[in-house]
């Protein structure tokens, strides 16, 4: 009995875990984050494009399943420092009662170096809020 009991006792300590909303992502590196357990954030993807005359344009996007009451994205276009990444510049964008924002950016003429795109994406309704970080690949100028 009180065996069953302890057995009954994990599995629904599991249960709970499970159902918590508890989320994990991966980053393939393509700029997409792959959702195991968010209950409303759908896609959260960064890109790059390296342009010729040494700029670098951007774009940060976050969807939801459904409309939600507000959801955002910060775009952060990075340079890498030593082992460190520092933010050159940022955009932000966030949309109310939808469920997707994109916001894009072009940065100034870069100087050389190693950057990336970085992008926080939140999603905030009915009291609950999701987020999570996307980057892209590293691109050399």
């Amino acid at each position: 009995m009180k065996r069953r009991f302890l057995f009954m006792l994990l599995v629904s300590m599991l249960l709970l875990l499970l159902s918590s909303g508890l989320a994990e992502a991966k980053n393939g590196g393509d700029g997409v984050v792959t959702s195991i357990s968010f209950d409303y954030l759908s896609k959260a993807q960064s890109s790059i494009l390296v342009n010729t005359n040494n700029t670098i344009s951007v774009k940060g996007e976050t969807r939801a399943y459904t409309n939600v009451e507000k959801i955002a994205v910060t775009v952060y276009l990075e340079k890498k420092n030593g082992s460190n990444w520092t933010v050159v510049k940022s955009w932000y964008n966030c949309n109310y009662d939808d469920s997707n924002v994109i916001s894009i950016g072009t940065s100034g003429t870069l100087s050389s170096g190693t950057y990336r795109v970085r992008s926080y994406h939140r999603i905030d309704t009915d009291g609950i809020i999701e987020t999570t970080d996307s980057y892209t690949n590293q691109q050399t100028i």
